[in-house]
C-alpha cells in the first residue's frame, strides 16, 4: 500500500505544483476514497477546491478534518484563507486568531517560517476587522484572479499590470506579489523590481519557492552589474 499510496501522492501534488488544478482533484478523490484513514489527503483535496475556487467543497473538506482529527494550526489556518477568500470576513477574522494563538502557542518551528506566519496572520486579521480594507482586499483577489489568466495565456504585460493591482489593494497577497516577481525577473529583466517583490513576499511567506526565486534574482542582479562594467 505504501508504494502504491506514495505514486498516486506524488502524481496529485505534481498536478497542483503544475497548476492542473483538475487533475489534482482527480487524484485527491481517488486517494481519499482508497485511504479514507489517511490524514492529510482531505486537506490537500481542499486546497484544491480553494485553487478551483469551489468555497463550499474545500469548506466541507476542511470542517470535516477539523472535526475527525481535532485543532491543529495548518487547519486553522486552512479555514482563515478559505473564508478570506470566500469574501466571509467575520469567519476568516475567526479562525486567523485561532491560527495566531495556536502559532503562540506551539512556538516556532523555525524563526524564518514562524516570523512570517505571524505577520501575514496579523495583517490579515488586522484586514478583516476593518471593512473598507476587507472591501478593497477582495478588489485585490479578483486583480489576482485575472493576473493568473493572463500569465497562463502568457499576457505577460497583463498579468503584470494586475499582480501589480493586487499588492496595491491587498498588501497580505504574497502569490501576487510573489508572480509579479517572476515576470519582472523572467520577463523584463527588472531584477531590482523582482528582489522588491520577492522580499515583500518572504515577510509573509516562508515558503521554499520564494526563497529561491529571492536568492536568484540577487544573483542574477550582482551578475548583471559584472556585465555591464
Amino acid at each position: 500500500m505504501n508504494l502504491l499510496y506514495a505514486f498516486y501522492e506524488r502524481r496529485a501534488l505534481n498536478a497542483f505544483v503544475e497548476n492542473d488544478f483538475l487533475k489534482a482533484r482527480d487524484l485527491f478523490s481517488k486517494m481519499l476514497k482508497k485511504w479514507p484513514q489517511r490524514i492529510g489527503i482531505r486537506h490537500n483535496l481542499g486546497l484544491v477546491y480553494v485553487a478551483l475556487r469551489d468555497f463550499s467543497a474545500a469548506e466541507t473538506c476542511f470542517l470535516k478534518d477539523l472535526e475527525d482529527y481535532g485543532e491543529s494550526l495548518s487547519r486553522y489556518r486552512a479555514l482563515a484563507d478559505l473564508y478570506f477568500s470566500w469574501g466571509q470576513a467575520g469567519k476568516a477574522a475567526y479562525y486567523y486568531e485561532k491560527a495566531l494563538a495556536m502559532t503562540r502557542a506551539e512556538g516556532p518551528t523555525s524563526q524564518l517560517e514562524f516570523q512570517a506566519d505571524l505577520n501575514f496572520m496579523k495583517r490579515r486579521l488586522a484586514i478583516c476587522k476593518k471593512d473598507s480594507a476587507f472591501i478593497r482586499a477582495m478588489d485585490g483577489d479578483g486583480a489576482l484572479q485575472r493576473g493568473l489568466e493572463a500569465q497562463k495565456n502568457k499576457n505577460w504585460e497583463l498579468a503584470y499590470k494586475e499582480f501589480a493591482a493586487a499588492v496595491e489593494a491587498d498588501p497580505t497577497n504574497f502569490p501576487a506579489w510573489n508572480n509579479r516577481g517572476s515576470i519582472a525577473m523572467n520577463i523584463y529583466k527588472d531584477y531590482a523590481e523582482a528582489e522588491r517583490c520577492f522580499t515583500e513576499a518572504a515577510t509573509l511567506s516562508a515558503a521554499p519557492a520564494i526563497r529561491h526565486n529571492l536568492a536568484l534574482t540577487k544573483t542574477m542582479q550582482k551578475e548583471a552589474i559584472k556585465r555591464g562594467r
